[in-house]
């Protein structure tokens, strides 16, 4: 409720059905076609999340976005063996699971 009371929305750049076919191996194009507004009031009041991608990213995501308004945070990657190697770093500490497209 917080976060739904809080954000500011931004006109979407595109709309979800609207969104070009990205290829496997171009993923690190959603950087510039995806965004969540809620990351932006949600990370000020709990920097944790931010952290936490921020790591994904540290940990060489190609991508990654919180999910709706928080506080589930997921990557993409190259290779399931740079998405192993992620999750052993946060498993310790949060719950992971790696799904395989």
């Amino acid at each position: 409720k917080w976060a739904y009371e809080n954000i500011s929305p931004h006109k979407p750049r595109y709309h979800l059905f609207n969104l070009p076919l990205i290829q496997p191996n171009k993923f690190e194009e959603l950087k510039q076609l995806v965004n969540n507004d809620f990351e932006e009031v949600v990370f000020k009041k709990y920097s944790e999340i931010q952290r936490i991608k921020d790591s994904l990213y540290n940990s060489e995501a190609i991508f990654a976005l919180m999910t709706g308004s928080g506080s589930t945070v997921f990557g993409i990657f190259k290779n399931i063996e740079l998405a192993q190697k992620a999750e052993a770093k946060f498993m310790k500490r949060y719950f992971t699971f790696i799904n395989k497209p």
